[in-house]
């Protein structure tokens, strides 16, 4: 084999050589390649998961910023109306009186208590909270259902006198006035005027039914 024979068979060999180790180093780059794509694609899948949690943060701020300015601006009107009840109770002078809503609201199977006077009590005030009364069964029911205003100066000697508040509450209901409250024309609720030292009156009620529309909601 002359020379130029044996030189250009090794410069082949190198060239298979040179192709065998690119190739070489071609699949061993092939696990770095997959595996980088596959770390980007957790990172956009991490980035996208980020914004969600950054814009759900942004929501949960924004509706608590709402439940906090509607409960200060709910607080700002059971002041109103207590203040309202007040004056209305010294016009027929009353010391004890609550008003009555419907719960839950649209509802016309029970009342809740909106607010009370004269049973300041944090005690008394957590138990009425969580007393519901039944409408079929109590007089602010039936004025509720009714639409009408009623007088009941012995309500222990009705038959659709329901005791378990004052029971829970440690006090007698003696006498009651209890009168509808409107929004346009729809019932509201209901006020309840309890104990005058004397019998309520017709009068009393025509007190009332004119002053009642103070109590806004």
């Amino acid at each position: 084999m002359s020379v130029f024979e044996i030189v250009g068979l090794i410069a082949t060999v190198l060239s298979i050589l040179g192709i065998v180790i690119a190739v070489a180093i071609r699949l061993s780059s092939f696990p770095s390649e997959r595996k980088i794509s596959s770390l980007e694609s957790e990172n956009t899948q991490l980035r996208t998961k980020l914004d969600e949690m950054v814009e759900g943060q942004k929501k949960l701020v924004e509706a608590l910023t709402l439940i906090k300015t509607v409960s200060s601006e709910a607080q700002v009107l059971v002041d109103d109306i207590n203040q309202e009840l007040n004056q209305l109770a010294l016009m027929i002078d009353v010391k004890s009186a609550s008003v009555l809503v419907p719960y839950p609201p649209g509802s016309n199977s029970r009342l809740a208590f909106l607010t009370t006077l004269g049973l300041d009590s944090d005690n008394v005030a957590i138990k009425l909270k969580k007393t519901l009364v039944d409408t079929n069964k109590s007089i602010a029911g039936i004025v509720f259902i009714s639409g009408q205003a009623r007088i009941d100066n012995k309500p222990f000697e009705n038959a659709k006198w329901n005791s378990t508040v004052d029971k829970r509450i440690v006090f007698t209901t003696e006498r009651l006035l209890c009168l509808p409250l409107f929004y346009s024309s729809s019932i509201i609720g209901v006020v309840q005027f309890l104990n005058k030292p004397t019998d309520f009156t017709e009068q009393d009620k025509n007190i009332m039914e004119k002053s009642r529309e103070d109590l806004s909601f």
